[in-house]
């Protein structure tokens, strides 16, 4: 019902109400396993927005859209996604949608490869969470971090096949 009542608000020129709906119900589908449906909902609210010209409620969908195309091992347009909603939120002065936009790009980042990327990342939204004084997004920072450094480490200091052997 709330799907349905997302995609009448984005078709009715109600962008705040879908962008809301769809904020609400983002965690929960992410949880559940409602990829698809969340994927398709986060889309429209993002569209919605643009076309209503409400920059901060797009910025939102875009990383929630970007969270699941993340999710759903579409790397390159989570990356796009993401340096989109990381754009608006940087224009709009947010730096709390900025950090968390932030700490979303790091984590493709890291499932793509790029270390020093997603350490600038993650570095740079700890230290946006720290200015804002939220313990929480600076825990999720820090713990993103951590996990980036212990993958690194292990790369680094995993023995080789060869001298496993020995």
């Amino acid at each position: 019902n709330l799907h349905a009542a997302a995609d009448y608000a984005a078709s009715a020129d109600r962008a705040d109400q879908a962008t809301e709906i769809s904020a609400a119900m983002h965690e929960y589908l992410r949880s559940q396993g409602h990829w698809d449906q969340a994927l398709a909902l986060h889309d429209a609210a993002a569209r919605a927005a643009r076309d209503a010209g409400s920059q901060l409620a797009e910025a939102r969908a875009l990383t929630d859209l970007g969270d699941m195309q993340f999710l759903t091992d579409d790397y390159p347009a989570a990356q796009a996604t993401l340096g989109r909603a990381l754009e608006v939120y940087q224009g709009l002065g947010d730096r709390l949608g900025e950090a968390r936009a932030l700490t979303e790009l790091g984590a493709v980042q890291h499932a793509t490869g790029n270390t020093p990327a997603a350490t600038a990342s993650l570095t740079r939204a700890l230290a946006l969470y720290q200015s804002l004084a939220d313990r929480f997004g600076e825990a999720h920072a820090l713990t993103s971090l951590g996990a980036l450094q212990h993958a690194t480490c292990l790369l680094y200091t995993s023995p080789s096949p060869r001298d496993r052997q020995k």
